[in-house]
């Protein structure tokens, strides 16, 4: 249906099968979370797409970001997300 959204997962194998003449946006969403993950997956498809290895290299050198650290998902306003503080999860 117009507007729906699906989220799959890491690791969740899944099928589309569409009935009707459709466009899809498709992307994969990379957190503190799954970032290990990514860059597995990428390491190995990078064996043979040399664009999955440069990206792979990317993400492993990127480390993670301050809010992250904990591994806490936090609600934080975006002027300071993106400049952390020392303790960015301390009020």
């Amino acid at each position: 249906m117009a507007g729906d959204l699906l989220f799959v997962p890491a690791g969740c194998p899944h099928a589309v099968a569409n009935l009707s003449a459709s466009a899809a946006v498709s992307m994969n969403f990379i957190t503190a979370s799954n970032q290990a993950l990514a860059v597995d997956e990428l390491s190995v498809a990078g064996l043979t797409d040399p664009a999955a290895a440069q990206l792979a290299a990317h993400l492993g050198r990127c480390g993670r970001h301050p809010y992250a650290a904990r591994g806490e998902e936090a609600d934080v306003p975006w002027a300071r997300f993106k400049r952390p503080t020392r303790d960015p999860l301390s009020a």
